[in-house]
């Protein structure tokens, strides 16, 4: 069964980049990952997080990138499903003192992660303290080809 890794804005965000010699190691990393059949899948909620500050600073290049990662990936819209589950994260981390954010925000990091959770996804991340308490997660460095 081939691996199955969600990608987190972070390094969604960096695959974005028009030009792949900005993060070279990532985008190497990325390749050999297609190159042995991993599937990616990109949340709708990390493309969200991803495509807004792309649009605010005009950045048409890396729009068409990000579309282009969409479109060969695995991409995943948020469901009614996920925001239940996502819930559920938030409040019992609440209730048990650990942070996922401001309680008057929309959290990211819960939502990426039901969305995770119902593939079986492991979460490639540059923030694996938020969302490693409700899915697995990891540095995109650690997941070796």
């Amino acid at each position: 069964m081939p691996l199955v890794l969600a990608l987190d804005s972070g390094p969604l965000g960096q695959l974005a980049h028009p030009d792949n010699r900005r993060y070279p190691e990532l985008n190497r990393w990325f390749e050999a990952h297609e190159r042995i059949g991993t599937i990616f899948l990109i949340p709708e909620i990390a493309d969200f997080e991803v495509r807004r500050n792309l649009l605010l600073e005009n950045r048409t290049h890396s729009l068409l990138k990000l579309d282009k990662l969409a479109g060969d990936a695995l991409y995943l819209p948020i469901t009614t499903e996920n925001m239940r589950l996502a819930a559920q994260f938030w409040a019992r981390a609440r209730k048990n003192g650990r942070s996922v954010g401001d309680p008057k925000e929309l959290n990211a990091d819960v939502i990426l992660a039901a969305q995770a959770v119902g593939m079986n996804a492991v979460v490639v991340t540059d923030n694996v303290g938020h969302l490693a308490q409700f899915v697995e997660a990891r540095p995109w460095a650690s997941n070796k080809p």
